[in-house]
């Protein structure tokens, strides 16, 4: 049996900093599955970490926006979720 492979391209990979978090199905995605792989990755950081989280989420989305191809379900996603964080700062 072969491996699941990631929902985005390498080449749509390749853009973006947290290819880890970016390779689970856009299905998972979420502000909070982002805080809670975050707050693994960087479990050292200080009390600031949820706003940098989120800023850190922010600038991975803008990528993810100008390279997903426009309509798709992962731009879709993408766009869903920057519009959610926009609401929670």
């Amino acid at each position: 049996m072969l491996p699941v492979t990631a929902m985005l391209s390498e080449e749509i990979l390749s853009k973006v900093r947290h290819t880890d978090y970016w390779e689970m199905p856009y299905e998972e995605w979420g502000v909070d599955t982002w805080d809670s792989f975050y707050s693994e990755k960087y479990s050292n950081e200080s009390k600031e970490s949820k706003r940098k989280s989120r800023s850190t989420l922010a600038v991975e989305l803008e990528v993810l926006i100008k390279h997903l191809k426009p309509g798709t379900k992962e731009c879709l996603k993408a766009l869903a979720l920057s519009r959610k964080l926009v609401s929670i700062f």
